[in-house]
């Protein structure tokens, strides 16, 4: 197998002592680095290819997975993905196992795909996406899991000003192109949303 660089997140919820360990012998040959110790995101590819590295890897959560996924995004190098984090949505949306070595077993077979991108406003973002009344709440809902509850007031008080907002979607291909055969996921109800009406035989092997 090829050198790989690996980017690690000592602060994902789900990081422990063994993790390095365990990466290093189920992935043999890499550059090791932890995420703080980095010179900025932009530093990631000529990292990569100073250290010989012919892919880059990332152990963390959606966060730091989607960091350097922005980072990395235009380049070459194959990412490879190890949710150590709290949720993982990153990973699960393209179906990477949880399991540390079966993620790692992912990477050792080599076998990079494209996935796609999104962009609001020139940002550019992976996974999902939040907008109106999600994006409003969403950090104060962030503080009060963490246990502020005195931002409950705040929280209805932002509800109930909100006002409904309107936002152009643009896509780059027919929406039936972007579903994935054989899955059940949002993608539907963007079509029915989209276009109730609309058939495309992507659109066959779903099942309602």
């Amino acid at each position: 197998m090829s050198k790989g660089l690996l980017i690690h997140n000592p602060k994902a919820g789900g990081y422990h002592p063994e993790l390095l360990p365990t990466i290093q012998t189920a992935l043999s040959d890499l550059e090791i680095v932890a995420l703080e110790d980095l010179d900025g995101m932009e530093s990631i590819i000529p990292h990569a290819c100073q250290a010989g590295c012919q892919w880059v890897a990332v152990a963390g959560g959606d966060g730091t997975v989607e960091s350097v996924a922005k980072a990395m995004a235009g380049h070459d190098l194959p990412l490879g993905i190890i949710p150590v984090g709290t949720y993982n949505n990153f990973a699960r949306s393209l179906l990477i196992p949880l399991d540390l070595e079966a993620a790692c077993k992912v990477i050792a077979n080599g076998k990079a795909r494209s996935i796609d991108q999104g962009d609001v406003n020139g940002k550019a973002f992976f996974e999902c996406v939040g907008t109106g009344l999600d994006a409003e709440l969403y950090p104060l809902g962030e503080d009060i899991k963490s246990g502020r509850w005195d931002r409950w007031g705040d929280f209805f008080s932002r509800a109930f000003r909100y006002r409904p907002q309107e936002f152009t979607l643009t896509l780059d291909r027919p929406v039936c192109e972007a579903l994935v055969p054989g899955t059940t996921t949002e993608s539907r109800r963007v079509v029915r949303r989209l276009n109730p009406s609309f058939l495309c035989r992507a659109w066959k092997g779903l099942k309602t």
